[in-house]
């Protein structure tokens, strides 16, 4: 009998705590489904609005020449002062004066080297992002179904 009512109020004790807990966590996950999809959105108004300026930029005739005016051309002249250099050709290529060379330096790191770093760690920093975006939501998410279709 004594065994009993211990079983009973432990089970309910314990059963009140547990479920508690199982709120607690249901509530965390809903809050943080909740930030993640608003971050999402925010990124994708983010993307659509530089999918926008990028277009308007496309228009005007200086931003279309700015590649091929400045940046093609300061990696052409440095490129031949570099193997006239390296190699010993006749070429003769003088390097840029004082303050021109300056610029040519920024204008190569800006467009070949910043960039493509810039690129390498934001991939690298959003390795497992999406991944466990993913998966929060899918544990907030009832129902959720795997790529096979089951449920999960």
């Amino acid at each position: 009998m004594f065994a009993w009512i211990a079983s009973k109020v432990l089970s309910s004790a314990f059963g009140k705590l547990f479920g508690g807990f199982l709120d607690y966590r249901n509530q965390k996950s809903v809050i943080e489904a909740g930030i993640l999809t608003s971050v999402i959105e925010s990124d994708i108004e983010i993307n659509r609005m530089k999918m926008e300026m990028a277009a308007l930029n496309k228009e005007w005739w200086v931003t279309r020449w700015i590649m091929p005016g400045f940046a093609y051309v300061t990696m052409a002249h440095y490129g031949a002062v570099v193997a006239d250099s390296i190699f010993l050709f006749d070429w003769n290529v003088a390097a840029l004066p004082g303050q021109f060379a300056e610029w040519e330096g920024q204008i190569i790191l800006s467009f070949f080297i910043i960039g493509t770093t810039q690129s390498l760690v934001k991939q690298w920093l959003n390795r497992g992002l999406v991944s466990s975006v993913i998966q929060n939501v899918k544990s907030v998410m009832p129902n959720s179904k795997n790529r096979g279709g089951r449920s999960k």
